[in-house]
């Protein structure tokens, strides 16, 4: 993941500028989605552009109901390709031999888990990326905490999670009756679980409406909590702090370009930037060019 993090970084450095949401967040985890899963590696733009459009409802929406439909026939051929080939890896590779309860999975528990995936692994961490550099983009004072000392980043990140949270919250069916602040309610009924507002809680954090690298204590909700806590929850840590470290390495200098902004259309799902576009001292590329990397990038570039 390192490699190709910097390798996104190295085709761009020379220019002086780049969209940190499209040119390194969104194929960063797209990429590593495909690696987790087993799924094509090629075919990382496909398995991210339509989920991306459909979480953000960037689009008519009944065009993007059939392109789903589409979608979903070309996933299942190729979870039925994949799982038949002995040499596959990933999650699809593993599920050839796993059991529950003893049985084998069945293919439409593999389809279900390899959503959940997608879902969870090409939207959320790029959306928090986006999030975290336009705040250090419009604060200098906390950049600077970073660039005096990085050894902050992982306390700035959990900060970046609990301030602007990338799912703001999720349904829950209550198991049993339950009393929340005087408010009953009963077994079988549903509530939507903001999280969002849970981390912004005063009795939880002081000062929750401000950005503080240093906060003693950081238990935010933005993975959730009890069995439903996100999977994926160590990774994308592993994956933005990558990124950042990549930031504060080559381009600390960085400039948001406000007018080119672009918030998502609607942030009922995936809170963040569609794209963020960023200025900053040109440096010279180290790595020749990786031409498999070219073409891997080749349909997102052919899109805009």
């Amino acid at each position: 993941m390192n490699q190709l993090v910097r390798k996104l970084n190295d085709r761009m450095i020379e220019k002086g500028s780049l969209d940190i949401v499209q040119d390194i967040a969104q194929p960063l985890t797209a990429i590593l989605t495909m690696w987790v899963t087993g799924l094509p590696e090629e075919k990382w733009f496909f398995y991210s552009d339509l989920i991306h459009r459909m979480l953000w409802r960037d689009g008519d929406p009944m065009a993007i109901q059939a392109e789903m439909a589409q979608y979903r026939e070309v996933l299942r051929t190729d979870i039925r390709r994949i799982r038949a080939d002995p040499d596959a890896t990933g999650v699809l590779g593993a599920t050839r031999e796993a059991k529950i309860d003893g049985r084998p999975i069945e293919e439409w528990e593999v389809e279900g888990m390899i959503m959940l995936l997608l879902l969870g692994g090409v939207d959320t961490t790029q959306a928090l990326t986006g999030s975290a550099m336009v705040f250090l983009g419009r604060n200098p004072g906390h950049r600077q905490q970073i660039i005096d000392n990085p050894e902050i980043l992982p306390e700035a990140i959990e900060e970046f999670l609990r301030f602007n949270a990338p799912v703001l919250g999720t349904p829950r069916t209550f198991a049993q009756d339950v009393e929340v602040d005087g408010m009953k309610i009963k077994a079988g009924e549903k509530a939507l679980v903001c999280w969002a507002a849970g981390n912004r809680d005063p009795a939880a954090f002081e000062a929750p409406n401000e950005v503080r690298f240093d906060r003693p204590t950081n238990r935010h909700l933005t993975f959730s909590v009890g069995p439903h806590r996100c999977l994926g929850s160590h990774v994308a840590r592993m994956e933005i702090r990558v990124m950042l470290e990549e930031v504060f390495r080559l381009y600390p200098d960085f400039a948001l370009v406000e007018a080119g902004l672009q918030f998502a259309p609607d942030v009922g799902v995936i809170y963040g930037y569609k794209a963020v576009p960023l200025t900053f001292t040109p440096g010279t590329r180290v790595l020749p060019t990786d031409f498999a990397l070219e073409a891997l990038l080749a349909p997102m570039y052919a899109k805009r």
